[in-house]
C-alpha cells in the first residue's frame, strides 16, 4: 500500500481497505496488538439494524486488522468510547508492554 502521509486521515480508510483486500500483504509474524471499542454510540436515530450493523462491520474490519500478522491480540471492550487510552489507559499500558516483551524475547503475544 501506498504510504500513509501526515494529513487529516481523509484517505485513511482507502488504504487500509487495499491492505485488507491485497491477499500478499501481510505483516509476517511482527507483533500487532489491535485494541477495538465495539460501543455503540452511534445515533439513536439511526435506529437499531443500522446502529448493529455499523458495529458488526467495525468489529469484521478490526479482526481483518489483527489478520495482518500472523503474531497479533485482538481485544475488544465496550466499556470505552474511540478514545480507549482515556477511559481504559491500563488496556493500552498492558497491550505496549506486551509489544515490547514480544519484540525483546521474540516470544510471541500472548
Amino acid at each position: 500500500p501506498k504510504v500513509l502521509l501526515a494529513d487529516n486521515g481523509q484517505y485513511w480508510a482507502e488504504e487500509f481497505e487495499a491492505m485488507y483486500t491485497d491477499s500478499t500483504y501481510s505483516l509476517g509474524n511482527k507483533p500487532l496488538f489491535v485494541l477495538t471499542s465495539l460501543r455503540n454510540d452511534y445515533p439513536q436515530s439511526l435506529g437499531d439494524s443500522v446502529r448493529n450493523e455499523l458495529i458488526q462491520q467495525k468489529a469484521k474490519q478490526q479482526d481483518r486488522i489483527a489478520a495482518l500478522s500472523s503474531n497479533s491480540k485482538h481485544v475488544v471492550t465496550t466499556k470505552s468510547p474511540h478514545e480507549i487510552h482515556l477511559t481504559e489507559p491500563e488496556l493500552v499500558i498492558n497491550a505496549v508492554m506486551e509489544v515490547i516483551n514480544s519484540v525483546k524475547t521474540g516470544q510471541p503475544l500472548k
